[in-house]
């Protein structure tokens, strides 16, 4: 029915109005009332204020530094007028999502609740082990003075971070306590005089760094020849005890040392004398793909200088550049060609690289002074080096060999590694046999023959012929493998 009157005006709809009402009646829909985020909440009531108009100071840092960054919180914990209230952080989404402040102070859709905190035991070698939190806030009082400290392992691509944030109430005072955090980092770190692998982390899939006990390994245990050894001594440890002359005198202290020579001749065993020589020595050693960490490590090894920096079967990424097609393809090399140029002229630094393959080696590392200073070949051992071997590595037996020199002779052309476990393995039969620890010449001979046996098969030799060491098939790792010859 037409009254003759206009239609009353409409009223124009508020979208954006309707929108947040829309969005509070979800939230009390889900969570029965509208409420804070727990955590903002837990935040408000340490510090007083409304914890979203505080500053935060956001740092990553090297996965490696984990047990340090705990040491350093645990430390500053310690100091007098401190306390603090350590809470867990709960997340459904943690696995692929970054937790950070900007996270716990959300304040819509807010999932991430306190709990109870996650450690992780990191092990320090010599059966220490400390506990490290994973994710966890910090609620600090310093003389009263209100800070929270949130530690978590944002998710990425490639190598694992960590991050450590700083809630305070001005920047200054973040900047602050994140200075000290970093001194007592460096003072209390736990890499300090210790062996420091990088190694690969099957849970993870990225690169960690552990503290590794390496076999105390004596001077004489050293077989090699009298001239090669004192080279070597003198261009690491030596060079080492006279760093103040040498520095006073304008002379460098960073210095690369290549050992190479066939397999299972004594790099690594070297090495292992080289690093325990001398108790103030850190060393960081990579191999496979620990290489990838090179930066890390070479930082860690700048930090707690005098340092020893091993890269095993260099080979692996420091191939000539004329065997690729294209520059880019060796990412590796040049990061290497980087860290070792870029050493200051203190750094009491030793770059020790090994490999079996010297002739594929990159002639920039190889053949220039600055990188490499000192270049060896650890050979097969001579007639008296094999003698030594069988009397170092026949220790808790009782050798009753008629022919020493004729064993001797017989195993020209092998390994110290070989003897090492021609020794082992004849121990073995002598136990079969109900003799040990006599070894006679039956068992000294049926170890040979099964050892030459072993390699014709892997090597396709006549077993008449000595080989070379066991484990020929691939690159051995540090102080492990059934030898300490790799």
């Amino acid at each position: 029915m037409t009254t003759g009157h206009p239609p009353p005006p409409v009223a124009r709809l508020d979208v954006d109005g309707f929108g947040d009402l829309f969005e509070r009646f979800l939230n009390v829909v889900v969570h029965g009332r509208e409420r804070p985020a727990p955590f903002i909440a837990l935040l408000e009531a340490h510090f007083g204020t409304d914890p979203k108009a505080l500053p935060v100071l956001s740092e990553l840092m090297s996965i490696a530094q984990r047990p340090n960054l705990q040491v350093a919180l645990d430390s500053y914990i310690a100091g007098s007028g401190r306390s603090a209230q350590l809470v867990g952080v709960n997340s459904p989404s943690r696995a692929h999502e970054s937790l950070g402040f900007a996270n716990l102070l959300q304040t819509q859709w807010n999932q991430t609740t306190p709990g109870a905190p996650e450690y992780a035991e990191l092990a320090l070698g010599g059966g220490r082990v400390l506990p490290s939190v994973d994710y966890g806030l910090y609620l600090v009082r310093d003389q009263d003075e209100p800070l929270a400290v949130l530690v978590s392992q944002p998710p990425q691509h490639g190598q694992p971070r960590l991050r450590l944030e700083i809630l305070a109430t001005s920047r200054e005072r973040s900047s602050g306590l994140l200075a000290e955090l970093r001194a007592l980092m460096r003072q209390h770190n736990v890499y300090r005089g210790k062996a420091v692998r990088f190694e690969p982390n099957p849970q993870t899939g990225g690169v960690t760094a552990t503290i590794q006990t390496l076999p105390k390994v004596r001077r004489e245990e050293v077989i090699l020849p009298p001239s090669v050894l004192e080279r070597i001594e003198r261009h690491t440890i030596v060079f080492s005890q006279h760093r103040d002359t040498l520095l006073a005198a304008g002379r460098h202290l960073r210095r690369g040392l290549l050992m190479h020579g066939p397999p299972g001749t004594g790099k690594t065993h070297t090495l292992s004398y080289l690093i325990g020589a001398s108790d103030e020595w850190t060393a960081v050693i990579m191999s496979g793909r620990g290489l990838g960490m090179l930066s890390e490590a070479v930082a860690l090894a700048r930090e707690l200088q005098p340092a020893i920096v091993v890269l095993e079967d260099v080979d692996l990424i420091a191939e000539d550049r004329g065997m690729h097609a294209m520059m880019g393809q060796a990412p590796m090399l040049f990061e290497l060609l980087n860290e070792m140029d870029g050493l200051e002229d203190d750094a009491d630094i030793v770059f020790a690289l090994t490999t079996n393959r010297v002739d594929v080696l990159e002639r920039a590392i190889s053949e220039r002074p600055g990188r490499i200073d000192l270049a060896v070949e650890i050979p097969f051992p001579d007639a008296d080096g094999r003698r030594r071997l069988v009397e170092l590595y026949g220790q808790g037996l009782t050798l009753e060999v008629t022919d020493v020199d004729g064993v001797v002779a017989k195993l020209e052309g092998t390994s110290a590694a070989f003897i090492k476990e021609l020794l082992r393995r004849a121990a073995l039969f002598a136990a079969e046999r109900g003799i040990a620890p006599r070894v006679t010449d039956d068992e000294m001979s049926a170890a040979l023959t099964e050892l030459l046996e072993s390699q014709a098969s892997v090597a396709g030799k006549p077993s008449s012929v000595p080989g070379a060491s066991p484990g020929d098939d691939g690159p051995a790792r540090f102080g492990e493998g059934w030898t300490s010859y790799p």
